[in-house]
């Protein structure tokens, strides 16, 4: 039976799973067998800058020096205790990169809330929820 899921990113740094502070984490209605983890290895900066570009968020963040213009990755791992550290060409060993599913145990107000509507109406439907009981747990 499907289950909602919530996806994280991961960097393996320095012998540590480093999962940035709110990296666009997102929910997911999928069967268990469609589950994986997706793990990459990264072997020179270059490449890697520009596979993470499309990925700019808080506390992952792609920025340039303000001279000489050289790009850099600024990773924040907890924000309030001020715990974060730069990628850069000079700095960069080969890496490990991964999205992780974990599945997700919430209410069903918060999965309406938060999940994308067909995927929360896929998932009343499995359970044998109508469009009036749904109505009056949401509201």
């Amino acid at each position: 039976m499907k289950q909602f899921y919530t996806k994280h990113f991961e960097i393996y740094w320095k012998g540590l799973w480093i999962r940035p502070f709110r990296l666009r984490e997102t929910i997911k209605y999928r069967d268990p067998e469609e589950v994986q983890i997706i793990e990459r290895q990264h072997t020179n900066f270059r490449n890697f800058y520009i596979e993470m570009c499309g990925m700019s968020s808080w506390g992952f963040e792609q920025k340039r020096t303000f001279f000489r213009k050289r790009p850099y990755i600024l990773v924040e791992e907890a924000p309030l205790d001020g715990y974060q550290f730069r990628i850069t060409e000079k700095n960069f060993r080969p890496l490990k990169t991964r999205w992780v599913y974990e599945e997700l145990h919430t209410s069903i107000t918060q999965l309406a809330r938060y999940a994308k509507s067909d995927d929360f109406i896929e998932y009343c439907k499995d359970r044998g929820l109508g469009i009036e009981k749904i109505f009056e747990i949401s509201s």
